[in-house]
This record gives C-alpha cells, structure tokens and sequence, in this order.
C-alpha cells in the first residue's frame, strides 16, 4: 500500500499505459486506501483498450480498477463494468449536466464509483450543482492551451466552492502538474485528498522510486 502516514495522508492514483504498468494505491468514496491499478482504456491515442481492463482484472488483481474513457455514452459504463471496473471517469467538459446526473445514478446502480472532472470555474459551479456526486476531480491541465497550472486546484477551492464541498463531504482528488513533494503538498493544503498521476510515475523505471520521489520518501508498507 502506498500512502502517507498521518491524519492529513493524501491518496495516491497513477496511470497503468502500455507498455509499462505501475503500481499504486487508489482511492474510495470513503477514502480507505487500497492497493489498484488505474488504467486508461482510451484506444486512438493512449494504446489502451478495454480488453486491457479485463486483462488486468482476470490476471487476479483484486484492488479497485479505475476506467479512464471520453464516456459519452451510458452502454461505456456498463461495458466498462463487465470488463472489470470498479471506477469510472466522468469528464464534465464533454457531458451536459442532464447526462453526468443519469451517469451517476447508472454507476451508483452498478456499484461503480464516478470520479467527475472538471477543468474550471464553470464546470465546477455545475458539477456542485448535480445531486449524487461523491467524487469531483480537479484537472490542472487547460485544455485549450494545454498548459498546467496547479494553482488552478486552490482557486477552484477557495472560498464558497470550498465549504459547500465540505458540507457535502465530497472527496476532492488533484490531477496532472504534480511532480513534486511540493506539488502535493500545495494541493493537499488547499483541499486534496487524493492525487492522480501519471508521467511523474510511469516514465519511471521503477514505479516504486517514482512514487518515493513524489511524496518525498518511501511510503511503501
């Protein structure tokens, strides 16, 4: 299990890409740590599939398996459940609020966790809008520009979207620009309470070492 100790230990989730897997620990709606995979199915551009889901879980891996797709359709959720997921991701840019609300209600259904991702003030106003929602994930990536800023995390957290999240006791999870012991600790302190990797992890030869040198230390237990 990878984790930080302590009361303010910030969950871990990373990309499984081809050809190069990596471990780590992932998150639930209750914010138990667990080991998991996390892996991109998205098959024009990221060399992944959803045969590469089910490879994975009929292998005998266990842990929580979190799909990443551009779901636009509710048939993915349920094709991504029969292939082995435990997770799915929802993307707020791409869906209109009427369908991230019956894709909730489909995964909830199912016993899949929806992780909705948003990129900005816009879409996060809308998201805290829609019932049902457990997990909401900050992308620090624009993607009209493609730049990374991870103050885009704070800024998103700040003030009243701050305290309604609290109220709702919604697990926030901080993705991409994170390279850094600092990096997580920044959008830890703003409200973060997982982070989801990818190229700080999977570049690495060893995914272990990765991970260590993201957090500052070993945590492996």
């Amino acid at each position: 299990m990878h984790r930080r100790e302590g009361p303010a230990a910030t969950c871990l989730a990373s990309v499984l890409k081809k050809p190069r897997p990596a471990s780590l620990c992932a998150f639930t709606p209750q914010a138990r740590l667990r080991h998991a995979f996390y892996n991109y199915v998205t098959s024009y551009s990221l060399k992944g599939s959803f045969e590469n889901l089910e490879a994975i879980r009929n292998a005998g891996v266990k842990c929580p398996l979190l799909c990443k797709e551009f779901v636009i359709d509710a048939w993915q959720i349920y094709y991504a459940r029969i292939k082995g997921a435990d997770a799915i991701l929802l993307i707020a840019a791409v869906l209109p609020d009427l369908d991230i609300r019956y894709m909730v209600k489909i995964c909830k259904m199912l016993g899949l966790a929806a992780l909705v991702e948003v990129h900005g003030e816009r879409e996060m106003d809308r998201v805290l809008c829609i019932e049902g929602i457990e997990l909401i994930g900050i992308n620090n990536r624009n993607l009209v520009t493609f730049e990374v800023d991870i103050s885009n995390t704070k800024k998103l957290l700040e003030g009243e979207r701050g305290q309604l999240i609290r109220q709702k006791d919604i697990i926030v999870v901080g993705e991409s620009g994170l390279f850094t012991p600092d990096h997580v600790a920044y959008v830890q302190e703003a409200g973060v309470k997982a982070v989801l990797v990818g190229e700080s992890i999977v570049k690495q030869s060893d995914p272990g070492k990765g991970i260590a040198a993201l957090f500052g230390k070993d945590i492996s237990v």
